[in-house]
């Protein structure tokens, strides 16, 4: 018979968490020393993503505008 050797391979989701988990405590860690409470950095952690997805949300109305405007003064230096 042969015998089948298996290796506990590290999966890349758990390589991603372990890296993530050393750079949110290196962010906390360099945060503390600029004089951040911890507190306030993971909540600034926490709501990131809103805060970046409400900013994106600005920009794209914001080009969606000036398109528009662009396209209005195009057509009425045609006429």
């Amino acid at each position: 018979m042969q015998k089948v050797i298996f290796q506990k391979t590290i999966s890349q989701k758990t390589v991603r968490t372990i890296g993530l988990i050393l750079l949110l405590a290196g962010t906390f860690w360099f945060l503390s020393k600029m004089g951040v409470q911890p507190i306030w950095a993971a909540i600034g952690f926490f709501f990131i993503k809103g805060i970046i997805r409400f900013i994106f949300k600005i920009a794209v109305m914001l080009v969606s505008v000036a398109i528009v405007i662009a396209l209005f003064i195009l057509l009425i230096g045609m006429w």
